[in-house]
């Protein structure tokens, strides 16, 4: 069932991406894009789930469009944060990474005033950044 539904993310997230020059595709795009994130991130597809991302806030760098934007951000951050301690390339610059990552994340959930996304953030940088200049 898993690679059933990966192959059709896949198929959907090529389709949108060479064909999203409309506004309403653009838009399905940030939500398949969302939804496949979380899917190679559950599965541990790491790799496949940041190329996602990376695509997709490429696409929308500069685009006063936020639906979505924070949830790729925060999506993002927890990639490679998982992706560093698991290959031990924790360091202080990779932590700098994620931590710019989640803020964004957090400023935009906060904006938009999604108060539980955004105090998901704040704990998780409490507790694991030791990051108390937040909220």
């Amino acid at each position: 069932m898993d690679e059933k539904a990966e192959r059709i993310l896949n198929q959907i997230i090529g389709y949108l991406y060479w064909h999203g020059q409309m506004a309403y595709d653009r838009k399905i795009y940030l939500k398949v894009a969302v939804i496949a994130g979380k899917f190679f991130m559950k599965h541990n597809k790491i790799d496949k789930a940041l190329e996602i991302c990376d695509i997709t806030l490429k696409m929308y760098k500069g685009s006063n469009k936020m639906d979505y934007i924070g949830e790729l951000l925060y999506i993002k951050a927890q990639l490679l944060e998982r992706k560093f301690i698991g290959s031990s390339e924790w360091e202080p610059g990779k932590k700098t990474d994620c931590l710019k990552l989640y803020l964004q994340a957090y400023h935009i959930f906060d904006f938009c005033e999604e108060k539980s996304e955004a105090e998901s953030i704040r704990k998780h940088l409490r507790e694991v950044y030791q990051w108390e200049d937040i909220g």
